[in-house]
């Protein structure tokens, strides 16, 4: 190669190390970032593993009987009810609580109704797990309340089961009612007043517990009379019938007791006066026989 021809090859080459970074450059300014900026790169946040979200309803109902409140599996097993067991309908499932299928037509929603939940089988010194929750929270008279439970909670009812576990009592108000049974999530077993709540895995769950109780008949108020005050009536005289016996028209006796009898009398009237009368009488008639006698004795002695 003579040397004509190395210059124009340094010469070509020159001039493309000369005009190569401003082609660059512009290029990048046109369409990206320049190769020479310093990019800071954004921390993607680490995706972490969502919990389940558990809920559970609270439902309290109240029934006039017990032969309406359905029946656990075994309800005569730790019975409850004070004898009533045997009452109870038998011919509700007994798989997993549902409001759709477990809510008889014969009972009511009862909202102020409440339920304790407790870590281990209570009571015994159970530890209480929050404050009690109260039916009605909604406000609506549904006599239920809902609950999201905590991850305390979460993880206790994740347990396989008894004694440990996510308990619940319904809190008695025998004043009102007596306790009939009651059925939480799959725990539908026996006639205690205790279920748990257990193996919910770990997906989100909705799990319900209802109580059933039995109106007591409430004592029907006396209503107290009120007295009033009764107006005296007004005594108008009444004339006094006459008594009649046999024909004869006499004034009734009185029960009144007459005076006594006066025994002095100023003007010799009064009480000595018929003595008097009688005595005249009898005198005159006595004349009048001594005269008739006198009469005939005189006859006789004429005849002679």
């Amino acid at each position: 190669m003579n040397r004509y021809r190395v210059a124009s090859v340094v010469a070509v080459l020159s001039l493309v190390a000369f005009l190569g970074p401003a082609t660059t450059s512009l290029a990048f300014a046109v369409g990206g970032t320049s190769p020479n900026a310093v990019v800071t790169a954004t921390p993607t946040a680490t995706p972490t593993a969502a919990g389940p979200v558990d809920t559970v309803t609270f439902i309290a109902m109240l029934c006039p009987s017990y032969t309406v409140v359905p029946a656990n599996r075994t309800p005569t097993v730790s019975d409850a009810t004070g004898g009533h067991a045997a009452q109870l309908d038998t011919s509700y499932q007994t798989s997993v609580v549902s409001p759709a299928t477990d809510l008889p037509k014969a009972c009511t929603r009862a909202d102020g109704w409440s339920f304790q939940m407790y870590g281990a089988y209570p009571p015994g010194g159970a530890p209480a797990v929050g404050a009690p929750v109260v039916t009605g929270g909604d406000g609506a008279g549904t006599g239920s309340t809902t609950i999201t439970l905590t991850s305390a909670e979460v993880t206790l009812a994740q347990t396989s089961g008894s004694p440990i576990g996510l308990w619940v009592v319904e809190l008695a108000n025998p004043s009102i009612a007596g306790f009939g049974a009651l059925r939480c999530y799959h725990d539908i077993h026996n006639g205690d007043d205790r279920e748990n709540i257990r193996g919910i895995g770990t997906t989100s769950q909705h799990a319900y517990c209802i109580g059933y109780n039995v109106a007591v008949a409430q004592a029907t108020p006396t209503p107290t009379a009120v007295s009033s005050a009764t107006p005296t009536a007004v005594s108008s005289a009444t004339p006094t019938p006459l008594q009649s016996i046999e024909g004869v028209t006499s004034q009734p006796r009185s029960s009144t007791t007459p005076p006594p009898t006066s025994s002095g009398s100023t003007d010799g009237s009064g009480s000595n006066t018929t003595p008097m009368l009688a005595l005249l009488i009898s005198m005159a008639f006595g004349a009048m026989g001594l005269f008739a006698v006198e009469s005939q004795r005189r006859n006789r002695v004429g005849r002679r």
